[in-house]
Protein backbone atom coordinates (compact mmCIF):
# COMPACT_ATOMS: atom_id res chain seq x y z
CA UNK A 1 0.00 0.00 0.00
CA UNK A 2 1.32 3.52 -1.27
CA UNK A 3 1.70 6.22 1.75
CA UNK A 4 -0.35 8.58 0.54
CA UNK A 5 -3.85 7.83 0.98
CA UNK A 6 -7.42 9.03 2.46
CA UNK A 7 -7.95 10.88 5.62
CA UNK A 8 -11.25 12.19 6.98
CA UNK A 9 -11.91 15.12 9.44
CA UNK A 10 -8.19 15.02 9.98
CA UNK A 11 -7.44 11.17 10.54
CA UNK A 12 -5.07 10.06 8.79
CA UNK A 13 -6.01 6.30 7.19
CA UNK A 14 -2.00 5.46 6.75
CA UNK A 15 -1.38 1.68 7.20
CA UNK A 16 -1.33 0.71 10.36
CA UNK A 17 2.40 -0.33 12.13
CA UNK A 18 2.24 -2.59 14.52
CA UNK A 19 4.39 -2.19 17.61
CA UNK A 20 6.23 -4.52 20.27
CA UNK A 21 3.09 -4.68 22.60
CA UNK A 22 0.90 -6.14 19.18
CA UNK A 23 -1.32 -2.77 19.25
CA UNK A 24 -1.60 -0.56 16.14
CA UNK A 25 0.31 2.49 16.11
CA UNK A 26 0.74 5.56 12.86
CA UNK A 27 3.20 7.30 11.89
CA UNK A 28 3.99 10.70 13.77
CA UNK A 29 4.28 13.30 11.11
CA UNK A 30 6.67 16.31 12.57
CA UNK A 31 6.11 19.27 10.15
CA UNK A 32 2.41 18.98 10.50
CA UNK A 33 2.66 18.69 14.04
CA UNK A 34 5.23 21.36 14.67
CA UNK A 35 2.78 23.87 12.09
CA UNK A 36 -0.59 22.79 14.31
CA UNK A 37 1.76 23.65 17.13
CA UNK A 38 2.41 27.16 16.13
CA UNK A 39 -1.55 27.26 15.53
CA UNK A 40 -2.76 26.63 18.76
CA UNK A 41 -0.08 28.91 20.45
CA UNK A 42 -1.14 31.93 18.04
CA UNK A 43 -4.78 31.09 18.52
CA UNK A 44 -4.91 30.89 22.33
CA UNK A 45 -2.60 34.34 22.71
CA UNK A 46 -4.79 35.97 20.03
CA UNK A 47 -8.07 34.79 21.75
CA UNK A 48 -6.68 35.45 24.94
CA UNK A 49 -5.99 38.93 24.47
CA UNK A 50 -9.79 39.32 22.89
CA UNK A 51 -11.12 38.29 25.61
CA UNK A 52 -9.32 40.02 28.14
CA UNK A 53 -9.74 43.09 26.47
CA UNK A 54 -13.45 42.31 25.90
CA UNK A 55 -13.28 42.27 30.11
CA UNK A 56 -11.08 44.98 30.86
CA UNK A 57 -13.41 47.36 29.17
CA UNK A 58 -16.93 48.16 29.36
CA UNK A 59 -17.65 50.05 25.86
CA UNK A 60 -16.53 47.13 24.24
CA UNK A 61 -19.94 45.15 26.14
CA UNK A 62 -22.02 45.70 23.08
CA UNK A 63 -24.94 43.33 21.87
CA UNK A 64 -22.83 42.30 19.01
CA UNK A 65 -19.35 42.02 20.92
CA UNK A 66 -21.31 39.30 23.27
CA UNK A 67 -21.55 37.24 20.06
CA UNK A 68 -17.92 37.64 18.88
CA UNK A 69 -16.31 36.68 21.91
CA UNK A 70 -18.25 33.66 22.45
CA UNK A 71 -16.74 32.81 18.86
CA UNK A 72 -13.40 34.03 20.37
CA UNK A 73 -14.11 31.29 23.50
CA UNK A 74 -14.70 28.74 21.44
CA UNK A 75 -11.48 29.82 18.77
CA UNK A 76 -9.28 30.20 22.27
CA UNK A 77 -10.70 26.25 22.98
CA UNK A 78 -9.61 25.13 19.36
CA UNK A 79 -6.37 25.94 20.50
CA UNK A 80 -6.67 24.42 24.21
CA UNK A 81 -7.90 21.48 23.68
CA UNK A 82 -9.34 20.96 19.47
CA UNK A 83 -5.61 21.33 17.77
CA UNK A 84 -4.10 19.13 20.87
CA UNK A 85 -6.61 16.47 20.36
CA UNK A 86 -5.89 16.43 16.55
CA UNK A 87 -2.18 15.34 16.91
CA UNK A 88 -3.38 12.77 19.67
CA UNK A 89 -5.41 11.08 17.37
CA UNK A 90 -3.42 11.85 13.77
CA UNK A 91 -1.19 9.37 15.60
CA UNK A 92 -4.35 6.77 16.48
CA UNK A 93 -4.45 7.92 20.61
CA UNK A 94 -6.13 7.45 22.76
CA UNK A 95 -6.62 4.18 22.30
CA UNK A 96 -9.36 3.63 24.73
CA UNK A 97 -12.95 3.88 22.60
CA UNK A 98 -14.66 6.07 25.03
CA UNK A 99 -11.69 8.21 25.56
CA UNK A 100 -11.16 8.54 21.90
CA UNK A 101 -14.75 9.69 21.32
CA UNK A 102 -14.98 12.18 23.88
CA UNK A 103 -11.84 13.88 21.56
CA UNK A 104 -13.77 13.41 18.88
CA UNK A 105 -17.00 15.17 19.91
CA UNK A 106 -14.95 17.99 21.54
CA UNK A 107 -13.82 18.81 18.30
CA UNK A 108 -17.35 18.75 16.54
CA UNK A 109 -18.61 20.43 19.21
CA UNK A 110 -15.88 23.90 18.99
CA UNK A 111 -16.83 23.66 15.38
CA UNK A 112 -20.70 23.75 15.64
CA UNK A 113 -20.13 26.20 18.47
CA UNK A 114 -18.54 28.72 16.45
CA UNK A 115 -20.63 28.62 13.51
CA UNK A 116 -23.82 29.20 15.69
CA UNK A 117 -21.81 32.37 17.36
CA UNK A 118 -21.60 33.65 13.72
CA UNK A 119 -25.37 32.86 12.88
CA UNK A 120 -26.40 34.55 15.75
CA UNK A 121 -24.36 37.65 15.43
CA UNK A 122 -25.57 37.71 11.77
CA UNK A 123 -28.83 37.71 12.79
CA UNK A 124 -27.87 40.49 15.42
CA UNK A 125 -26.83 43.00 12.31
CA UNK A 126 -29.60 41.95 10.27
CA UNK A 127 -32.03 43.01 12.95
CA UNK A 128 -30.01 46.31 14.10
CA UNK A 129 -29.67 47.37 10.09
CA UNK A 130 -33.12 46.79 9.04
CA UNK A 131 -35.15 47.62 11.83
CA UNK A 132 -33.18 49.92 14.07
CA UNK A 133 -36.29 51.42 16.18
CA UNK A 134 -37.15 47.68 17.33
CA UNK A 135 -33.65 46.43 17.80
CA UNK A 136 -33.15 48.46 21.46
CA UNK A 137 -36.05 47.13 22.86
CA UNK A 138 -36.06 43.90 21.31
CA UNK A 139 -32.69 42.92 21.81
CA UNK A 140 -30.99 43.07 25.06
CA UNK A 141 -27.78 41.82 26.86
CA UNK A 142 -29.90 39.34 29.00
CA UNK A 143 -31.69 38.00 25.79
CA UNK A 144 -28.10 38.23 23.40
CA UNK A 145 -26.60 35.84 26.42
CA UNK A 146 -29.90 33.45 26.88
CA UNK A 147 -29.19 32.99 22.47
CA UNK A 148 -25.66 32.39 22.87
CA UNK A 149 -26.34 29.83 25.72
CA UNK A 150 -28.89 28.34 23.69
CA UNK A 151 -26.61 27.82 20.66
CA UNK A 152 -23.57 26.75 22.80
CA UNK A 153 -26.02 23.75 24.21
CA UNK A 154 -27.25 23.01 20.66
CA UNK A 155 -23.88 23.02 19.77
CA UNK A 156 -23.45 20.04 22.90
CA UNK A 157 -25.84 18.10 22.33
CA UNK A 158 -24.66 17.66 18.38
CA UNK A 159 -21.01 17.49 19.51
CA UNK A 160 -22.24 14.34 21.70
CA UNK A 161 -24.25 12.45 19.36
CA UNK A 162 -21.43 9.87 18.80
CA UNK A 163 -20.53 9.01 22.01
CA UNK A 164 -24.33 8.73 22.75
CA UNK A 165 -24.21 5.98 20.38
CA UNK A 166 -24.13 7.34 16.35
CA UNK A 167 -20.46 6.01 15.91
CA UNK A 168 -19.02 3.27 13.81
CA UNK A 169 -17.99 0.83 16.92
CA UNK A 170 -15.02 0.55 18.54
CA UNK A 171 -11.97 -0.41 16.25
CA UNK A 172 -9.83 -3.26 16.07
CA UNK A 173 -7.36 -2.95 16.73
CA UNK A 174 -7.92 -0.34 19.01
CA UNK A 175 -6.57 3.33 17.28
CA UNK A 176 -8.33 6.12 17.48
CA UNK A 177 -9.24 7.67 14.05
CA UNK A 178 -11.82 9.27 12.33
CA UNK A 179 -12.87 6.63 9.83
CA UNK A 180 -13.33 3.67 12.17
CA UNK A 181 -14.96 5.61 14.70
CA UNK A 182 -16.89 8.14 13.49
CA UNK A 183 -20.48 7.69 11.17
CA UNK A 184 -19.51 8.82 8.11
CA UNK A 185 -23.75 9.64 7.85
CA UNK A 186 -23.59 11.77 11.37
CA UNK A 187 -20.52 13.93 9.53
CA UNK A 188 -22.75 14.07 6.34
CA UNK A 189 -25.22 15.32 8.84
CA UNK A 190 -22.60 17.57 10.68
CA UNK A 191 -21.87 19.15 7.03
CA UNK A 192 -25.33 19.88 5.97
CA UNK A 193 -26.92 21.08 9.04
CA UNK A 194 -23.94 22.34 10.86
CA UNK A 195 -22.20 24.01 8.06
CA UNK A 196 -23.86 24.38 3.95
CA UNK A 197 -26.87 25.23 5.71
CA UNK A 198 -26.00 28.31 8.24
CA UNK A 199 -23.48 29.07 5.55
CA UNK A 200 -26.15 29.83 2.78
CA UNK A 201 -28.22 31.44 5.07
CA UNK A 202 -25.39 34.25 6.48
CA UNK A 203 -24.94 34.53 2.78
CA UNK A 204 -27.96 35.64 1.91
CA UNK A 205 -28.16 38.00 5.07
CA UNK A 206 -24.92 39.64 4.16
CA UNK A 207 -26.00 40.25 0.80
CA UNK A 208 -29.05 41.93 1.51
CA UNK A 209 -27.14 44.39 4.24
CA UNK A 210 -24.83 44.39 1.47
CA UNK A 211 -27.24 45.45 -0.97
CA UNK A 212 -29.69 48.07 1.43
CA UNK A 213 -25.93 49.86 2.48
CA UNK A 214 -25.87 50.41 -1.55
CA UNK A 215 -29.07 51.69 -1.54
CA UNK A 216 -28.65 53.82 1.07
CA UNK A 217 -25.16 55.21 -0.58
CA UNK A 218 -26.81 55.48 -3.70
CA UNK A 219 -29.83 57.69 -2.70
CA UNK A 220 -29.72 60.24 -0.12
CA UNK A 221 -32.87 59.77 0.51
CA UNK A 222 -35.22 56.86 0.97
CA UNK A 223 -38.49 55.94 2.39
CA UNK A 224 -38.35 54.65 6.36
CA UNK A 225 -41.96 54.92 8.07
CA UNK A 226 -44.02 55.97 6.04
CA UNK A 227 -41.74 59.48 5.66
CA UNK A 228 -38.80 60.89 3.91
CA UNK A 229 -35.64 61.06 5.73
CA UNK A 230 -32.23 62.45 4.38
CA UNK A 231 -29.09 60.91 5.06
CA UNK A 232 -28.35 64.17 7.40
CA UNK A 233 -31.61 63.55 9.64
CA UNK A 234 -30.71 59.83 10.32
CA UNK A 235 -26.83 60.19 11.78
CA UNK A 236 -27.96 58.56 14.48
CA UNK A 237 -30.72 56.15 15.37
CA UNK A 238 -31.27 53.30 17.95
CA UNK A 239 -28.88 50.18 18.68
CA UNK A 240 -28.03 47.88 20.98
CA UNK A 241 -25.89 50.06 23.09
CA UNK A 242 -27.43 53.51 22.63
CA UNK A 243 -27.47 55.87 19.89
CA UNK A 244 -24.69 54.93 17.32
CA UNK A 245 -23.90 56.65 14.29
CA UNK A 246 -25.06 54.70 11.11
CA UNK A 247 -21.79 54.16 9.65
CA UNK A 248 -20.91 51.95 12.35
CA UNK A 249 -24.13 49.62 11.86
CA UNK A 250 -22.36 48.92 8.16
CA UNK A 251 -18.50 49.39 8.89
CA UNK A 252 -19.48 46.21 11.55
CA UNK A 253 -21.83 44.31 9.58
CA UNK A 254 -18.67 44.44 6.65
CA UNK A 255 -15.96 43.53 9.46
CA UNK A 256 -18.31 40.48 10.25
CA UNK A 257 -19.43 39.13 6.86
CA UNK A 258 -15.16 38.99 6.28
CA UNK A 259 -15.39 36.86 9.64
CA UNK A 260 -17.91 34.26 8.18
CA UNK A 261 -16.67 34.40 4.71
CA UNK A 262 -12.97 32.76 6.00
CA UNK A 263 -14.73 30.82 8.33
CA UNK A 264 -16.58 29.60 5.76
CA UNK A 265 -13.58 29.09 3.35
CA UNK A 266 -12.01 27.48 6.02
CA UNK A 267 -13.82 24.58 7.23
CA UNK A 268 -16.17 23.92 3.92
CA UNK A 269 -12.89 22.28 1.95
CA UNK A 270 -12.66 19.94 4.72
CA UNK A 271 -15.93 18.78 5.40
CA UNK A 272 -17.29 18.64 1.68
CA UNK A 273 -14.16 16.05 1.61
CA UNK A 274 -15.86 14.20 4.39
CA UNK A 275 -19.48 14.00 1.96
CA UNK A 276 -17.37 12.99 -0.60
CA UNK A 277 -16.17 10.35 0.85
CA UNK A 278 -19.67 9.48 2.32
CA UNK A 279 -20.37 9.35 -1.40
CA UNK A 280 -17.18 7.51 -2.99
CA UNK A 281 -15.61 5.83 -0.29
CA UNK A 282 -12.87 4.41 -2.88
CA UNK A 283 -11.34 7.65 -3.43
CA UNK A 284 -8.14 7.84 -2.81
CA UNK A 285 -6.84 11.62 -1.43
CA UNK A 286 -3.36 12.54 -0.58
CA UNK A 287 -2.64 12.94 3.01
CA UNK A 288 -0.46 16.02 2.70
CA UNK A 289 -3.66 18.11 0.45
CA UNK A 290 -5.73 16.61 3.96
CA UNK A 291 -3.16 17.87 6.32
CA UNK A 292 -3.23 20.94 4.60
CA UNK A 293 -7.05 21.44 4.80
CA UNK A 294 -6.82 21.01 8.42
CA UNK A 295 -4.14 23.27 9.14
CA UNK A 296 -6.11 25.75 7.06
CA UNK A 297 -9.24 25.01 9.16
CA UNK A 298 -7.69 25.24 12.48
CA UNK A 299 -6.04 28.42 11.51
CA UNK A 300 -8.92 30.44 11.51
CA UNK A 301 -8.78 30.54 15.16
CA UNK A 302 -5.60 32.36 14.54
CA UNK A 303 -6.86 34.70 12.53
CA UNK A 304 -9.91 36.34 13.72
CA UNK A 305 -8.40 37.87 16.89
CA UNK A 306 -6.58 39.89 14.27
CA UNK A 307 -9.59 40.78 11.67
CA UNK A 308 -11.14 41.96 15.33
CA UNK A 309 -8.32 44.58 15.86
CA UNK A 310 -8.17 45.26 12.16
CA UNK A 311 -11.53 45.76 11.31
CA UNK A 312 -13.52 46.76 14.43
CA UNK A 313 -12.53 50.20 15.44
CA UNK A 314 -13.13 49.92 19.14
CA UNK A 315 -11.67 46.68 19.82
CA UNK A 316 -8.43 48.17 17.97
CA UNK A 317 -8.50 51.30 19.65
CA UNK A 318 -9.00 49.37 23.49
CA UNK A 319 -6.30 46.78 22.63
CA UNK A 320 -4.12 49.85 21.42
CA UNK A 321 -4.55 50.96 24.65
CA UNK A 322 -4.31 47.91 26.89
CA UNK A 323 -1.02 46.64 25.12
CA UNK A 324 0.42 50.37 25.30
CA UNK A 325 -0.24 49.58 29.12
CA UNK A 326 2.56 47.22 29.11
CA UNK A 327 5.14 49.98 28.98
CA UNK A 328 4.46 51.50 32.09
CA UNK A 329 5.53 49.05 35.08
CA UNK A 330 3.53 50.39 37.60
CA UNK A 331 0.00 49.98 35.29
CA UNK A 332 1.63 46.22 33.93
CA UNK A 333 1.68 45.44 37.99
CA UNK A 334 -1.55 46.95 38.44
CA UNK A 335 -3.18 44.78 35.75
CA UNK A 336 -1.65 41.42 37.34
Amino acid sequence: MHNETVQILGQPLLPPLVNSSGESSLLFDPWYSAVEIVVAVLSVIGNLLVIVVFYRYQVLRTITNYYVISLAVADLLVGLVGIPSALFTAVGLPHNFHACLFMTSVLMLLCTGSIFSLVGVTIDRFWAIFYPLTYHGGMTHRRALITITVCWMTASLIGVLPSMGWNSGAPDPPQCLFLEVMDLRYLFFIFVATILIPSMFMAVVYFLIYRAVRRQVSNPRYQRNGRQLSIRNIRHHVTGGGLQPLTAETRAAKSLAVIVMLFVVSWIPLYLLNTVMYFLPELAVPERFIKFLIVLSHFNSCWNPALYAWGMRDFRHCLHKMLSQFHKPRTLIAML
